[in-house]
């Protein structure tokens, strides 16, 4: 259950390699692998922020994950944390991250200010699909409890979309089908 005191200053050391498996594994140390450690130890919140910002998506899931597992005691800490994850690039960094606003995840949307909602919003503009599970679950919660923003939502993706010039396919502005029905 407890780690060395020394154990972020070697994160730290590991992490100041720029290798990416290094990355992925100290994310998933914090992340899956702290167990039901819901303490900080000194330094940690620093790296975890730092880990939220990383450019590879496997990396941000882990934070999630470390998200979710502190959010039960540890609010403050885990809605700073996935505020700073950015999914835009990643639908299953947004499927693993809207999970935690399902109704029996750790967190409520409502607990969010307007600007950490609206950030999070926009990352749901910019990813490429919002088809999955627990994507389409926040939606179609979004729709019941604010049906203006949930509305809203879903024309600035298709106008997003219509701004792209990409392949056909690389951006799909609505599900095909949803799992969860608005």
């Amino acid at each position: 259950d407890e780690l060395p005191d020394e154990f972020i200053d070697r994160a730290r050391e590991l992490l100041a390699t720029g290798c990416l498996s290094i990355r992925r594994g100290v994310a998933q140390a914090l992340g899956w692998n702290r167990g039901p450690r819901v303490i900080l130890l000194e330094g940690e919140r620093e790296v975890l922020q730092e880990l939220a910002a990383d450019g590879d998506p496997s990396v941000r899931q882990m934070i999630v994950r470390a998200a979710q597992r502190l959010a039960p005691h540890q609010r403050p800490v885990a809605i700073d944390l996935i505020c700073r994850v950015r999914f835009g690039d990643s639908p299953e960094v947004a499927d693993d991250l809207l999970q935690m606003f399902s109704p029996s995840g750790e967190l409520q949307w409502q607990q969010l200010s307007k600007p950490e909602s609206d950030r999070i919003l926009l990352d749901l503009i910019d990813c490429p699909s919002i088809s999955s599970f627990w994507v389409t679950r926040f939606l179609s919660e979004l729709s019941k409890d604010e049906p203006d923003l949930f509305v809203r939502l879903l024309v600035e993706r298709v106008q997003h979309w219509e701004k792209l010039v990409l392949v056909v396919g690389e951006y799909q502005p609505l599900p095909l089908e949803w799992i969860h029905r608005p």
